[in-house]
């Protein structure tokens, strides 16, 4: 490992930035290796909740409990009544489970008509930027095909029009990942750059790990403010590692990394010419959160770092409750020690209630970690998040702990009088003082 120079830091929100980039003619080889072979992986597995909708030949549109789906079927693409359905499932091809990947059905079925599908970004662009991003479907044999697509910045959206329904995943053409989005003084960061390729017959593979030969090269890594240390793994320049030093009182703490390579990276671009682009050198920036002693950090559709964290016992029950200028987060866990609490029935001892607000504009969305399946007959269900208090002292006395799971909130009824729930991601992890 060689190390670079020290300088200052700051934020994570990874981004990436491209430049020289240069459109291709129609259905150009790959100038890659000829060795790299198509991804052939096992079908998803389902990943939250999903919607379905009947759909008939005047058509209709279905958006995915999340939100972050919507499928548009205009009229004629069916000649009778279909069921759709929008189920999440796990992103196989880069056996990523922060990627996101959908299950579409009526499987096999072939539209009069194209579908289009449409992707809301917004909130899902760590590490990326949605000119990369590039989506594709799990054929019959195992392997992942990609389509052409568009994106609009100003909406937010990216989308595709397809014939018929599958197993479909989005990911970054190419993205610099880090194992941590916040991390303590002291604690190690791992970068790497990685991302997937398209190889003839528009087939995707994931860049081969430590040999990016044809792909990316020319690995320049730098530290952009003068706050820790960056070093790159001399035997694999695609990767770094970042340690912060202390943070400055009341500062705006964040380590500035990036990365400039020289590639040869494709995505496909209706609106481009020949319908591909061609990345000729990237430049790939992640930015990290250096942490306090006091803090929530995490994610609920958009990152957030709170230093407003309170954490006390009252009436035989824990409270941690973080606050930032558009996102709250609170847990009750019904015990008196450090514990896993998983979500349950409020006030049985041994198990958790969450609950997170999410401001936009005017508007503040609520969630918790229960719901009701209707059944019949209808029944509670709950969030399966764990709430773990890892450290849980004496008043004045470090507090620590972590969540991780699915939030619910109630969207009005469906035909037949059964409530419908939109669904959203929470994970957290905060360090406090207790205070009562």
């Amino acid at each position: 490992m060689q190390p670079l120079p020290r300088y200052f830091a700051a934020y994570i929100s990874l981004c990436i930035l491209f430049c020289s980039f240069i459109a291709c003619k129609k259905n150009p080889r790959s100038e890659g290796p000829s060795s790299l072979t198509p991804a052939v992986t096992a079908k998803g597995v389902t990943k939250g909740a999903g919607v379905q909708q009947v759909i008939g030949p005047a058509g209709g549109t279905l958006t995915s409990a999340d939100g972050k789906l919507t499928v548009r079927v205009p009229a004629g693409a069916v000649t009778a009544n279909a069921t759709f359905g929008i189920q999440p499932i796990t992103n196989t091809l880069l056996n990523d489970t922060a990627k996101r990947g959908f299950r579409l059905t009526p499987e096999g079925t072939v539209f009069s008509k194209p579908v289009e599908v449409i992707y809301h970004y917004a909130g899902d662009t760590e590490g990326i930027r949605p000119e990369l991003l590039m989506a594709g479907y799990q054929t019959a044999e195992g392997t992942w095909k990609a389509v052409p697509a568009k994106v609009n910045t100003t909406t937010q959206q990216f989308s595709f029009q397809t014939t018929h329904f599958s197993d479909w995943m989005f990911n970054s053409a190419v993205e610099l990942k880090a194992s941590k989005q916040y991390v303590s003084v002291g604690e190690k960061v791992q970068l790497e750059v990685t991302g997937v390729v398209m190889l003839d017959d528009d087939l995707l593979a994931p860049l081969p790990v430590g040999d990016f030969s044809g792909w990316l090269e020319d690995f320049d890594w730098n530290l952009l403010n003068n706050f820790g240390a960056l070093t790159y793994n001399a035997n694999d320049p695609s990767k770094a590692e970042y340690v912060p030093d202390h943070p400055e009182p009341g500062g705006d703490n964040k380590a500035e990394i990036s990365v400039t390579c020289k590639g040869n990276i494709r995505v496909k671009d209706e609106n481009a010419p020949g319908g591909y682009h061609t990345f000729k050198q990237l430049i790939l920036l992640t930015s990290i959160d250096i942490l306090g002693d006091v803090f929530m950090a995490g994610d609920f559709g958009e990152p957030f770092n709170m230093t407003e964290v309170t954490a006390l016992l009252a009436n035989g029950r824990i409270y941690v409750t973080g606050h930032s200028a558009n996102i709250s987060v609170g847990f009750e866990a019904y015990g008196f020690q450090a514990s896993g609490y998983p979500s349950g029935e409020r006030g049985t001892i041994g198990q958790s209630y969450t609950h997170a607000g999410r401001s936009l504009g005017t508007q503040t969305f609520s969630y918790g970690s229960e719901y009701e399946e209707c059944g019949p007959p209808r029944v509670k269900r709950f969030s399966s998040g764990v709430l773990n208090i890892k450290t849980w002292g004496k008043v004045g006395e470090p507090v620590t702990g972590s969540f991780s799971g699915t939030l619910y909130t109630a969207d009005g009824f469906d035909a037949n009088g059964c409530p419908v729930y939109k669904e959203r991601a929470l994970n957290a992890t905060f360090k406090t003082v207790r205070s009562l």
